[in-house]
């Protein structure tokens, strides 16, 4: 809830006429002001803390967007273990959890890798079954997540909605452009037309709200147009 999709995604779920409370937690307090969300300052490797808050809570609905991406709010070593603890933090007791009616997980359209890039792209928009071959580390992160959290749902009888989103841009987001072009080798085709599927941190945080209203369960690909 600390981050800017998490904090904003939040400040949305204040506003359903069908939510009656919001709870969450983060490493860094929320960076907008939330109306009445209550929010609990929990560090990622605090796996026990974090499932006692969500065992306390008893939620209807859990809405994971623990996932950091290298280079972002964190440095790639630290993304992995954060990601992984916050899932397992998050997610790793939800069996217990009474009221639980379903997940919704943030993921990436990363999971794809470069290797399934022309087979996710389609007239009518994102073909969520190509096959995930991550290539990247952020990719490999967010597979694992996914996969996770699957498990987890599966354990405790749920659906589970996996938003796999184009690389947020925002006001106070570092440029996914920026961090691309900073690679060592800039992956492309050089015989097809260039393409950046980027996503709206507005959009990106009304997918994830959308996929929590509607209790739904697979894979969802989101970018905006």
């Amino acid at each position: 809830m600390g981050g800017e999709l998490g904090s904003l995604v939040a400040a949305r779920l204040e506003r359903e006429p069908w939510v009656a409370a919001v709870t969450g937690c983060d490493v860094d307090p929320p960076r907008r002001r939330l109306r009445d969300a209550t929010f609990h300052l929990i560090e990622p490797h605090e796996r026990t803390r974090t499932a006692a808050l969500v065992r306390a809570t008893d939620p209807h609905v859990i809405v994971h967007v623990g996932v950091y991406e290298p280079g972002a709010r964190a440095n790639p070593g630290s993304a992995v273990h954060r990601s992984r603890d916050a899932v397992v933090g998050v997610l790793g007791d939800c069996a217990h959890v009474a009221s639980l009616r379903s997940i919704v997980v943030r993921s990436g359209l990363e999971v794809y890798g470069r290797a399934a890039v022309t087979a996710v792209t389609r007239p009518t928009g994102f073909d969520e079954t190509a096959m995930t071959v991550p290539t990247s580390t952020f990719g490999r992160i967010l597979a694992d997540v996914e996969e996770q959290a699957t498990a987890f749902a599966a354990e405790a009888g749920v659906p589970i909605a996996c938003v796999r989103l184009a690389p947020v841009i925002g006001a106070h987001i570092p440029s996914p452009l920026g961090r691309l072009l900073r690679l060592p080798a800039v992956p492309f085709d050089p015989t097809r037309r260039a393409r950046f599927s980027v996503i709206d941190l507005t959009d990106a945080a009304d997918a994830l709200v959308g996929a929590a209203r509607l209790h739904t369960g697979g894979a969802v690909g989101r970018a905006s147009r």
